[in-house]
């Protein structure tokens, strides 16, 4: 009795294995790339024999494709077939916040799975650190272009989940930044333009004497004698002995570079000191 008992407990055990093998051949992997604040969505599940599967979806999937007919009840997309690959696009799993970027999903499987893969790829031009990832990843490869996060798994039943978790952040140039600080360079250095000009300008004005011919110099000499640095045109012709026409032209020459200014009054003009 108990060499026969001991018979069918091993007969058992290895009938248990071996169905076991066969429950384990059914695999899921799933591939989510990334771009921006979207997510790609890319499932492939291979089952022993024709099933129906509900895949639990994002409120928001779109871009729906599927190798079976399917239908969509609730959050869950329902299907069945053996060999099933399912695709949509969804804003749900990455979310922007102060710059950094973070992929959140609380995966769920819908089969018994025997093995499989998980992938995050990250959009080119972004950059991860490996404890900012959880759990930790089985895998992080790159295709000389893009981070490729991958976590392996074995023996998951349906309805399993697994918490996944990733910050990130973009290394690419971000323009809009470079635009304002431009933009704030060019204001500063008109600024020091306007500085350097105005401190110039204020000095070549101070000694104006330098750079006048000996004609706008009298007139200049003139108007400083008369009250209140101003003079009749017609008195101004006077002390200074120049014909009419000479003295506009000099009188022109020094208000266009604010000089003088010419103040008229009914047929005369009244020139005062600037």
């Amino acid at each position: 009795m108990k060499k026969r008992a001991l018979f069918w407990g091993i007969l058992g055990s290895i009938l248990v294995l071996i169905l076991l093998g066969f429950a384990s051949a059914s695999s899921y992997n799933a591939r989510f790339s990334q771009v921006e604040t979207k997510t790609l969505v890319e499932m492939q599940i291979n089952l022993d024999n024709e099933s129906a599967v509900f895949i639990p979806i994002p409120k928001d999937a779109a871009g729906i494709s599927c190798s079976a007919p399917y239908e969509i009840l609730g959050s869950q997309i329902y299907t069945s077939g053996k060999n099933i690959e399912l695709s949509y696009t969804t804003s749900s799993y990455i979310e922007k916040t102060n710059g950094k970027y973070y992929f959140v999903n609380n995966f769920a499987f819908p089969i018994n799975s025997g093995s499989g893969k998980i992938k995050l790829i990250l959009d080119q031009g972004f950059v991860v650190n490996q404890e900012d990832i959880f759990p930790p990843a089985s895998e992080i490869n790159s295709d000389g272009k893009r981070i490729i996060i991958i976590w392996n798994y074995n023996n998951k039943t349906s309805g399993d989940n697994i918490p996944l978790f990733v910050t990130f952040a973009s290394s690419k140039y971000d323009w809009n930044y470079i635009l304002i600080i431009l933009v704030i360079i060019f204001a500063l250095a008109l600024i020091v333009w306007g500085v350097y000009y105005f401190i110039k300008f204020k000095k070549k004005k101070g000694n104006y004497e330098d750079y006048l011919i000996d004609a706008e110099k009298k007139a200049i000499e003139e108007l400083k004698k008369s009250d209140r640095n101003e003079m009749w045109q017609k008195q101004l012709q006077l002390k200074t002995g120049f014909s009419k026409a000479k003295l506009s032209r000099v009188i022109r020459n020094l208000e266009s570079r604010s000089l003088v200014k010419k103040i008229p009054f009914g047929n005369t003009n009244k020139i005062r000191i600037s």
